[in-house]
This record gives structure tokens, C-alpha cells and sequence, in this order.
């Protein structure tokens, strides 16, 4: 049942999650960056409002998680900490025009769901990137 549900919200999203990235591999959804309590929400999920409050949390999960990876990695790694601010700050606005341009993209689908739902992905993937960075 996970399975058809996390399909199910990834299908109804899908144009917009692939066209977020410039290449195919970075549009698939891994579900390792991805906590465990979002996947249980999502399997518990009876409708699209509570599959939405699914997303929402778990954005703001991953949004706590780029957060401490970033602050790890310039801690780690002092002598790259200004270099670190200028791509992050720069990242940071990729990812926020990028799905706002995502949702403008899919007029047949609820804007902040896409919104939401990018942020999630672009978020858990460059929390992965900065992760895998530090020593």
C-alpha cells in the first residue's frame, strides 16, 4: 500500500519533479534522503490534504537538515566557510525560483503542492551533496 501511495503522489507531481533538475538521474525521488516519518505519514495518508501536511512536514524536516549539514560543513572545513556562504546563499534562490517556475509550469496542479514538493526534493538532495562533503 506505501508503494501505490508514495506512487501515487510522485506520478501526480512527476512532470513537475523532472523538470526541476538537468538530468534524468537527479529527477528520480530516493526515498533513503527521506525520513521515516514521512514515509509512514504517506502510507497512513487517506486523502490529498493529508498527503499534503506529509509534504509539508517533511520539507521542513529537510529544511532543518540542508540547514545542519551546511552549518557542519563550515565548521569542519573553516578555510572554505565564505566560498560555503556564496554557493549556499546562491543555491538557496536556484531552489526557491526554480520551484516557483515548476509551479507556473503546472497549471492543471495545486501551485503550493509543487512548491512544496520540490523544495522537499531539492532539499534532501543538496543535504545529501553537503553531507558527503564533510571529512
Amino acid at each position: 500500500m506505501l508503494a501505490g501511495v508514495m506512487l501515487a503522489a510522485w506520478v501526480a507531481l512527476a512532470p513537475a519533479a523532472i523538470a526541476q533538475t538537468p538530468s534524468d538521474d537527479d529527477s528520480v525521488m530516493d526515498l533513503k534522503d527521506f525520513s521515516a516519518g514521512f514515509i509512514a505519514c504517506m502510507g497512513q495518508s487517506r486523502d490529498f490534504a493529508a498527503q499534503k501536511l506529509c509534504m509539508e512536514q517533511e520539507a521542513r524536516r529537510q529544511e532543518m537538515r540542508l540547514n545542519g549539514a551546511y552549518q557542519a560543513l563550515r565548521r569542519r572545513q573553516p578555510g572554505i566557510a565564505d566560498g560555503l556562504a556564496s554557493v549556499q546563499r546562491l543555491w538557496l534562490q536556484y531552489r526557491d525560483s526554480n520551484c516557483q517556475l515548476l509551479a507556473v509550469l503546472s497549471p492543471d496542479r495545486d501551485k503550493s503542492t509543487v512548491v512544496t514538493m520540490c523544495r522537499m526534493n531539492m532539499s534532501a538532495q543538496r543535504a545529501t551533496e553537503l553531507e558527503a562533503m564533510q571529512p
